[in-house]
């Protein structure tokens, strides 16, 4: 048989334990929406940027070929039995991982030599 005393402690472990959670919760769902704002506050102000660099990309490509794409894409998105232009049709040989990593080492080299002979690594 349980004494009073001891269903008091029991109730008030109990109730403790849910407020200590209720307590990390509430901190926990209030740290996310803070570095969710401050995300979405970085997102905003570097969208103008990342907005000015699209344009300055898509203008980089020849106008011919961004109408031929963009009509194949919206063909596509009305009708998927369409080619889908997102699956690479090029027939050919590709650079394997080895001939990159080599073209890679072969610039990093280059551009050592290029630092050493400017007096960089003196």
């Amino acid at each position: 048989m349980h004494t009073s005393a001891f269903i008091i402690g029991r109730t008030l472990l109990v109730w403790v334990s849910i407020k200590y959670c209720a307590i990390f919760v509430k901190m926990f769902i209030f740290q996310i929406g803070f570095t969710l704002f401050r995300k979405m506050k970085a997102a905003i102000d570097d969208m103008h940027d990342h907005v000015i660099a699209h344009e300055e990309f898509n203008q980089s490509f020849p106008y011919a070929a961004v109408t031929k794409w963009t009509s194949e894409v919206e063909a596509w998105e009305k009708d998927s039995s369409q080619p889908n232009p997102y699956v690479v049709t090029v027939e050919g040989t590709y650079l394997c991982s080895n001939v990159i990593g080599l073209l890679l080492m072969f610039d990093f080299q280059c551009l050592a030599k290029q630092q050493f002979a400017s007096g960089y690594w003196k």
